[in-house]
């Protein structure tokens, strides 16, 4: 059970999250209150693995809060800190800020990834099209996410992602 005044999960930790918790963190914008928990784990092949569940609720309403809970994992993975884990920003140029989630480093090349959680009326959807796309870059005047890569020392690739009916196409 949530309450929607001290927004605390009523679980056990461990029957969410797969590591010990590492980031609590919590931050309001437009009526908006997001509260996100992470833990993180390695196994013995430096197998990266990040369990999250992110709590969104609107001041105000008395609506239940809406609950996701993601994983991601790689190898040679390394999470970011809370300072550079969120951006609050229209990714799908609707005029409505949408969040991303950064997933970590992933790799040897160190690409960062995102979860992409587009605004609607009643809260905030997955695009999972968006979470495949390393270092991804906004291009608002062209409207379009722009990605770019390193696939070793001497070779690098670009890409450019157009929404077509939310969903990212290269």
């Amino acid at each position: 059970s949530i309450s929607r005044d001290t927004m605390t999960a009523q679980v056990s930790l461990k029957e969410i999250l797969k590591g010990e918790p590492v980031i609590y963190d919590r931050f309001r914008a437009d009526g908006w209150t997001f509260e996100w928990l992470i833990s993180d784990c390695y196994d013995e092949d430096s197998w990266f693995s990040e369990d999250g569940v992110l709590v969104i609720s609107r001041e105000g309403h008395t609506e239940d809060p809406q609950i996701i809970h993601t994983e991601a994992g790689g190898g040679g993975g390394v999470w970011v800190s809370a300072a550079d884990k969120f951006e609050y920003t229209d990714v799908n140029f609707d005029g409505l800020p949408d969040l991303l989630i950064c997933s970590g480093h992933h790799g040897n090349q160190g690409a960062l990834t995102y979860f992409c959680f587009l605004q609607t009326e009643d809260g905030f959807a997955e695009a999972p099209s968006f979470t495949g796309i390393p270092n991804p870059g906004i291009d608002r005047e062209n409207q379009l996410i722009l990605s770019q890569w390193r696939n070793w020392a001497a070779s690098h690739s670009w890409a450019e992602y157009r929404w077509e009916d939310n969903i990212l196409v290269m």
